[in-house]
């Protein structure tokens, strides 16, 4: 019922979505002193693929790596570590708040069924 929800399927695979942002994240960050690192992006051409399309039980995800090709240092590095930072705590953001809109749906969903077991 609520996992086939379309919103549920939304919010997970926009979990999915920051998920994969972050792990790009973290790698560049990993590598900011490995000499001739390229940085990568990650940019989604669509998230969601319509809001009700199903693919394998789920919605898909198109994402595009990208690396940057600037080098900012000597070493032709293009890690710019307080980028990162930064997008790593906007992206942090956004899954804390993906997971409070998780939870109080299941909170809503509890408080419902708690109504019907009185």
């Amino acid at each position: 019922m609520f996992f086939n929800d379309v919103t549920f399927r939304m919010m997970q695979t926009g979990l999915d979505a920051l998920s994969l942002e972050q792990k790009m994240i973290l790698q560049n960050l990993a590598n900011v002193s490995t000499p001739g690192y390229q940085a990568k992006t990650v940019s989604f051409a669509e998230v969601l693929q319509g809001a009700g399309a199903k693919q394998n039980g789920g919605l898909t995800i198109r994402a595009t790596v990208n690396e940057e090709h600037d080098p900012m240092r000597p070493d032709e590095n293009t890690v710019d570590a307080d980028r990162e930072s930064l997008k790593l705590y906007n992206n942090y953001v956004q899954q804390v708040a993906m997971y409070n809109q998780i939870s109080d749906s299941f909170s809503n969903m509890r408080y419902v069924f708690n109504q019907f077991t009185r």
